[in-house]
């Protein structure tokens, strides 16, 4: 039962890369944007997992692209 807390504590330090909201679940980040443009949209969470990426490499972690998904609610 130690494992998800010392998880949650690894990852903490996230929030202060992502500006728009966001929720963990698990390891699972889920980030949200909400605009009426959906290709600013596109492009601002496309700019997020670029900011994403550096910090998993130097936290020995990895994003991985094929579970990564885009859900669109309108």
């Amino acid at each position: 039962m130690l494992g998800p807390l010392l998880f949650s504590a690894f990852i903490d330090d996230i929030s202060a890369l992502i500006a728009i909201p966001f929720s963990l679940y698990a390891d699972d980040p889920v980030i949200y944007n909400k605009n009426g443009n959906l290709d600013f949209i596109i492009q601002e969470l496309n700019r997020k997992l670029q900011q994403i990426h550096p910090w998993a490499m130097s936290n020995p972690m990895r994003v991985n692209t094929k579970k990564t998904e885009l859900m669109l609610f309108h």
